[in-house]
């Protein structure tokens, strides 16, 4: 998951000002963007530039919503006038370069502890294995749609969304052809996860919170790692027993 560990800094725009905010983590940030799109999200006044540039309607301190739990636990700091976006001069905050976790968007899924080792869809087992000389794109959606409006490079996942994840055959590695996407499930037999057709029988095995990346799956890693095999992806017993997995474009 693109949740570097770490505090992560927004530079907010809000009525002519500009604010640079810290929040504890990247997924605190992401969880407040959703609560600013669900509470007060104004056509035109609120925009996501980038994962670290948005336009406000509101600041954090001015959301007054049981949900926002990003709003109680980041610092806002307005930049004085002069020292803003427009004159290239701004208070240094580390920035981040991971892509955003765009609903219904690809990525390459790799660990965060061994950033050469993938997740790769062998076809041959139709099981998640883990690979240093192989991997594969992933599509990463959401069960339920967002129940308001919102362009869809706004549309970011948090971690309690419900997901699916689905893959691609070898032979659709550019056009991702919905029709030949497969969707990735928990096999409960074996402990891992595994790959099959879509289909409402499968959906619950098939469903996975978005947090998960940050712990909820784990690497079996084999002793020899021949080949670029390295092992497989599993779902341990105990829910932070996992590790962390990122997403790269």
């Amino acid at each position: 998951m693109s949740f570097p560990p770490g505090t992560f800094y927004v530079y907010m725009e809000h009525n002519g000002n500009q604010y640079l905010v810290a929040f504890p983590s990247r997924s605190a940030a992401d969880e407040l963007w959703r609560t600013i799109q669900t509470t007060n999200y104004m056509e035109g006044q609120t925009h996501r530039h980038t994962p670290q540039y948005w336009s406000v309607a509101l600041l954090p301190r001015e959301i007054h919503s049981g949900s926002a739990s990003g709003s109680s636990s980041c610092f806002v700091q307005r930049i004085p006038s002069g020292g803003g976006l427009e004159s290239g001069r701004l208070l240094i905050a580390f920035p981040h370069h991971s892509p955003d976790n765009v609903n219904g968007k690809c990525f390459f899924i790799r660990s965060a502890i061994r950033p050469n080792i993938y997740w790769y869809l062998n076809r041959t087992s139709d099981r998640i294995e883990l690979s240093s000389t192989q991997q594969t794109r992933f599509l990463i959606k959401r069960r339920v749609p967002l129940p308001f409006d919102y362009p869809p490079e706004e549309d970011i996942l948090i971690g309690t969304d419900d997901i699916h994840i689905y893959a691609f055959p070898d032979d659709d590695k550019t056009r991702h052809d919905e029709h030949k996407k497969i969707v990735v499930k928990y096999r409960h037999t074996k402990k891992n996860l595994a790959v099959s057709v879509p289909s409402a029988a499968n959906e619950e095995e098939a469903t996975f919170q978005f947090g998960m990346f940050e712990g909820g799956f784990g690497g079996h890693y084999s002793a020899d790692q021949a080949h670029g095999r390295a092992g497989f992806a599993y779902v341990p017993s105990r829910p932070d027993d996992g590790e962390r997995w990122e997403f790269t474009s």
